[in-house]
């Protein structure tokens, strides 16, 4: 769920919620994005991730793109190591 401040002042009452000026609360993602468009709110984060990503960031930017061999094996799929450093596939003599 998405955390809102109140920036306003005076007591704001939306959705089921009352805010006081400086109140953070958690709210559905209806109601945060509502608030989104209302000048005394900020919208400053889910609280569900814990300040975590869903997934690990990438080691590899996506400048950094990296040849696959693409040879195909003898099962029919295709070789997907780094060309560089593939031992059964890459020049041959």
């Amino acid at each position: 769920m998405p955390e809102v401040t109140y920036t306003g002042g005076g007591h704001y009452r939306v959705g089921g919620y009352g805010f006081d000026p400086n109140d953070e609360k958690n709210v559905d993602d209806e109601l945060a994005s509502y608030l989104e468009d209302v000048d005394d709110f900020e919208v400053v984060g889910d609280s569900d991730d814990g300040g975590q990503e869903d997934e690990p960031p990438d080691d590899k930017s996506d400048t950094d793109e990296v040849e696959i061999c693409g040879e195909e094996k003898s099962d029919g799929e295709i070789c997907e190591r780094n060309a560089g450093e593939c031992p059964y596939h890459g020049e041959e003599d």
